[in-house]
């Protein structure tokens, strides 16, 4: 009985706090500025838990990823834009409404 007296309170004050989630996803760096409601520029992005890093790109209603970080994407589009070609993920490129 006096364990069910101590558990009461402990029960109640875990019950009472909430749990917030950490994001999978977190933005390094935000290079993108909105016009019209629709975003243009890079974003970087890393996964919290591992080291994941890709590169957004927006144009208006339609974004696409690049493997690498955003400074290596920028070097690539001046210098070299058939290597920055090759090095999109095709498959990530969506059409936002």
């Amino acid at each position: 009985m006096l364990r069910a007296f101590y558990l009461l309170p402990l029960t109640l004050m875990i019950w009472s706090s909430s749990a917030h989630a950490q994001p999978l996803f977190n933005y390094e760096h935000d290079w993108t500025v909105k016009l019209g409601g629709r975003s243009y520029g890079l974003r970087q992005v890393a996964q919290i838990p591992g080291d994941l890093r890709r590169t957004q790109v927006w144009l208006g209603r339609y974004s696409f990823d690049i493997s690498g970080r955003a400074g290596e994407a920028i070097a690539l589009a001046v210098l070299s834009p058939i290597t920055l070609a090759r090095r999109i993920e095709w498959g990530t490129f969506t059409r936002w409404p």
